[in-house]
């Protein structure tokens, strides 16, 4: 599915409803402090970057060029950080959350891409995750959408 796709079947396809619904609630549920500091790791289709920024001071990154200029079309402003590779953009800042919602999945290097967002993290700050799991099922539907790979936990 392209991302034209994807944004035209998110208030459309159950999936897309249902997950928009899940990470909601996540952020619903775990975003608990007041005016917090949020850094959106990957827009996508910028639904969950409205809603973190009904929570917070938030800074959203993202390496797509197209993602970025869709995202300031729908007011949405992107820094391009290449995760984990440059993310000098960001250098310095400080975050009580750090969003990754079903990202991970799709970078090379998955845990130095975790310890270099951790480094972002105030002391008593969250990264919030979520990906795909069963890598039982991990199939060529999966390969086609470039997604490296799914786990267990």
């Amino acid at each position: 599915m392209t991302y034209r796709q994807m944004c035209f079947m998110e208030n459309k396809h159950w999936y897309f409803k249902y997950r928009i619904k899940a990470l909601s609630t996540i952020i619903d549920n775990f975003i608990i402090k007041e005016n917090a500091d949020i850094l959106d790791v990957g827009v996508g289709t910028c639904t969950i970057s409205k809603k973190l920024e009904e929570k917070g001071n938030c800074i959203h990154i993202d390496c797509n060029d197209k993602i970025i200029y869709d995202a300031s079309e729908k007011g949405i402003e992107v820094i391009k950080c290449d995760i984990p590779w440059n993310m000098s953009h960001i250098d310095g800042k400080k975050f009580d959350y750090i969003v990754v919602f079903n990202l991970i999945e799709y970078l090379d290097k998955d845990v130095w891409s975790l310890d270099v967002l951790k480094s972002f993290l105030k002391e008593d700050g969250k990264i919030l995750l979520t990906t795909l799991t069963n890598p039982l099922v991990y199939d060529m539907n999966d390969k086609l959408y470039n997604i490296k790979r799914r786990y267990w936990l």
